[in-house]
């Protein structure tokens, strides 16, 4: 990996150059998931249940349920979509999160879709078992179901990335992160957005390619409800 790394841009791709002109709260049109959903699988970690699926234009989200039950409803997935938001409009790496509501129909299961496991393995997802989890999501009058979706991040994962030391596989990781100015802001905004949960499991790297071998390791923010 570390040969493919070294034709990085020399640059550390944590935040983006940005200006208040170039950016703002907007969500990108071409994110817009395309009904119906295939599901890949079930989400298999974490505490809130939900799916990896593919929308009908062939990009692939992950798919949050919002099932913190009556007293606190749509709670969850807001935060999810808003925190976002927020994190991208201030120059840092996130995904586009949206809320949707979806009804039955808008979600497929195929001979290919399983149920990953807690405790390891997977196993076919049925139809009857993928609907059994959906129906656990907020639940508005007309019977649809509350939902957050998250567009998979472009480029080869890489696995994740910590607040302190650097990548010995990424040439151009070299300032200690603990030293970071962007890293130090964003302890702030996770503390004003009530972000409790900032950590290194839940960051992403990706490396995006340029031309032929050469590229970057883009480092992301991930899961903020």
């Amino acid at each position: 990996m570390s040969t493919v790394f070294s034709a990085c841009v020399a640059t550390h791709h944590l935040v983006c150059p940005i200006t208040r002109t170039t950016r703002s709260l907007s969500t990108n049109p071409n994110d817009e998931p395309a009904l119906p959903f295939v599901v890949k699988s079930s989400k298999g970690t974490g505490t809130t249940p939900g799916f990896v699926v593919k929308d009908a234009a062939g990009r692939t989200y992950l798919m949050k349920l919002d099932d913190l039950g009556p007293r606190q409803p749509e709670i969850s997935t807001a935060a999810d979509a808003i925190v976002s938001r927020i994190y991208w409009a201030l120059g840092f790496n996130a995904p586009c999160n949206r809320v949707l509501y979806v009804r039955e129909p808008d979600l497929r299961v195929d001979r290919r879709s399983v149920e990953k496991l807690r405790f390891g393995g997977e196993r076919p997802l049925t139809e009857a078992g993928m609907l059994a989890a959906l129906r656990r999501a907020t639940r508005g009058p007309d019977g649809v179901s509350r939902v957050c979706t998250s567009r998979f991040i472009d480029g080869k994962p890489v696995g994740t990335w910590r607040t302190e030391g650097r990548r010995s596989d990424d040439p151009n990781d070299v300032i200690p992160h603990e030293d970071r100015r962007e890293l130090r802001a964003e302890c702030l905004l996770a503390a004003w957005v009530a972000h409790w949960d900032s950590r290194g499991p839940n960051s992403f790297d990706a490396f995006v390619a340029t031309h032929g071998q050469a590229g970057y390791v883009r480092h992301s923010f991930l899961d903020f409800s």
